[in-house]
């Protein structure tokens, strides 16, 4: 049976100054998104800012996204 909940699974990275971008993410884990993007890029955690809206239980839905 799937998870079913509200908040649409999305995500949208901006670049921005130099070596920074902005990621809004609708995920449960905003610093991990953070740490694999950083890691993907090659670029300290400090650089990648990311924003995630207020959000429902997901109740495990969302664990694996990112």
């Amino acid at each position: 049976q799937e998870h079913f909940y509200l908040e649409g699974q999305a995500a949208l990275a901006l670049p921005g100054e130099g070596d920074e971008m902005h990621v809004i993410s609708s995920t449960q884990h905003p610093t991990e998104i953070q740490h694999k993007v950083a890691h993907a890029l090659n670029v300290p955690m400090h650089a990648v800012r990311v924003e995630c809206r207020r959000m429902g239980g997901g109740f495990g839905g969302k664990e694996s996204q990112g």
